[in-house]
């Protein structure tokens, strides 16, 4: 999202420049557009004119540029709390939970861009259908984030409309343990602006058990709460999964009269449950699921999500962000389901 920040800037007329430890395929992306990064961390960096420093959460105070900045008394904001700032009074769709973030913000920005909704969206990774990487502009009154729950970030936002895909523990370093970070997520829920929906996984019990507790308040404000998920007691039901290689459809029923039917082209029931979040939320917001669902077959993945990098002789390799044992043994199943036998 830091480079996400820079594009921001730049497209709105606003004069960037930043640094980064070490030269990526990210730094090259901002050099081309004619940001300036330098690479090293050095006060000098700090322009003589910089009004703002955004930093990464990453970035402690002991930086020397953040140091430079606030002996120059320049103000600091890490790069959500600025997102939080710049998208203020906006239509904020927030996706949130420990896996399948940034497909199911990918899904959906594609949802809102095939159904002409022009959505601005932000992934905290790369999407190959956009220009700029991690980043969709658009004139519509949508903005789609994908909401880290790492430091409570995602608390800077004040969503229309939130998902919550699943909760595990995880970043321990903030969390000491589940009541903590379900508090940060009963939290993030008093955010959701009244007359909002909430879009939340009836597969996931902690989710279940979380939404259960605060069910009265959210409708008290006018919120909507709508379950999805393979559970017969969902809002928004899969059902009939069938997987072929390299494909994957399933039925989706909403209550209404017929069920929707609907084609991904990348594996794994995390990613049939990511669809189905966001299809969940397109058709609460006014959306019509028969007109958003053939979309997901346009769907082509993202950058380090189950990434196909090579393909020869009968050799193909994978490469895949997954590092929490959950993620990783999900990575493998859909492995096994797209390659069977292999």
């Amino acid at each position: 999202n830091m480079s996400a920040v820079a594009k921001l800037l730049k497209r709105a007329g606003i004069g960037v420049s930043g640094s980064d430890s070490k030269a990526s395929e990210l730094t090259d992306e901002l050099d081309a557009m004619g940001i300036s990064v330098a690479i090293g961390q050095d006060k000098a960096n700090v322009p003589s004119d910089c009004d703002l420093l955004v930093y990464s959460s990453a970035v402690p105070v002991s930086n020397p540029e953040r140091m430079e900045a606030t002996r120059r008394g320049i103000d600091q904001l890490n790069n959500f709390q600025f997102l939080g700032q710049w998208f203020a009074g906006r239509r904020i769709l927030l996706v949130t939970g420990t896996h399948g973030k940034s497909t199911t913000t990918a899904m959906l920005g594609k949802l809102l861009e095939e159904t002409h909704q022009d959505p601005t969206v932000i992934v905290g990774s790369r999407v190959p259908s956009y220009p700029l990487g991690n980043i969709r502009f658009g004139e519509g009154e949508l903005v789609v984030i994908e909401g880290d729950e790492y430091a409570k970030h995602f608390l800077e936002f004040e969503p229309y409309g939130l998902i919550i895909n699943n909760i595990e523990l995880d970043h321990t370093d903030i969390f000491p343990d589940m009541d903590a970070l379900l508090d940060t997520f009963r939290e993030m829920l008093s955010r959701v602006r009244g007359g909002g929906v909430v879009i939340a996984n009836a597969d996931d019990a902690r989710v279940s058990t979380l939404i259960g507790r605060e069910r009265a308040e959210l409708e008290e404000r006018g919120i909507r709460i709508r379950t999805f998920g393979f559970a017969s007691h969902a809002d928004c039901r899969v059902e009939d999964l069938q997987v072929k290689q390299s494909k994957q459809t399933f039925a989706y029923h909403d209550g209404s009269p017929r069920a929707v039917r609907a084609e991904l082209t990348i594996p794994g029931r995390m990613n049939v449950l990511n669809a189905t979040a966001a299809l969940t939320l397109v058709s609460s917001i006014g959306i019509s699921v028969s007109d958003a669902a053939p979309a997901l077959a346009k769907f082509e993945g993202i950058w380090r999500r189950f990434e196909t990098v090579s393909d020869k002789g009968g050799v193909t390799v994978i490469s895949d962000y997954a590092h929490h044992p959950t993620a990783i043994a999900v990575t493998i199943e859909a492995a096994r389901s797209f390659f069977p036998g292999r």
